[in-house]
């Protein structure tokens, strides 16, 4: 998760988008792990062991450009630059819950959930040039148990990372 100023900025921009758009709110965040089949209990209490273990240090991300596509949960997002300590991080995890990847890891934090007309995503993207932050330091992992619709997702657990 953002530190708390970079969340705020980026939630607001995601409830204006949401607001306007008439599309699901969420909160801002960089996925490091999807699709861990696994209680939430164990996921917290497994990611917590890899923090205290010192293997899972605070992330300074940086926000790129704004891309789109026409997948729904890809609507519109900032591309995260995949620097080393996330790249571990996600292969840390990654091992730990023995998910299989189903595609690359592409970095990014999601803007727009929905579906929109790309001339609307290309409005988007000209009105939000810069206007977020461009880069954060993730202090936390934030656990969420995603069944459901995006408006039903809901935190079951946070682990403090590491400082470096």
């Amino acid at each position: 998760m953002p530190e708390e100023a970079a969340r705020a900025r980026l939630d607001r921009i995601i409830e204006d988008l949401s607001n306007t758009h008439r599309t699901p709110r969420f909160h801002a965040h960089v996925t490091l792990l999807a699709r861990v089949l696994q209680p939430a209990h164990d996921v917290v209490a497994k990611t917590q062991a890899l923090a205290i273990a010192g293997k899972l240090p605070q992330l300074s991300l940086t926000l790129g450009s704004l891309a789109m596509t026409n997948a729904y949960f890809l609507s519109l997002f900032a591309i995260v630059d995949p620097g080393d300590y996330l790249l571990a991080a996600h292969e840390r995890l990654k091992s730990c819950f023995h998910v299989q990847s189903i595609g690359a890891f592409t970095p990014h934090l999601s803007l727009l959930y929905g579906k929109l007309a790309e001339v609307d995503k290309h409005a988007i993207v000209a009105r939000l040039h810069r206007r977020y932050p461009e880069r954060f330091t993730a202090r936390e992992i934030a656990v969420f148990d995603t069944s459901g619709a995006p408006e039903h997702w809901r935190q079951v657990g946070s682990v403090a990372l590491t400082e470096p």
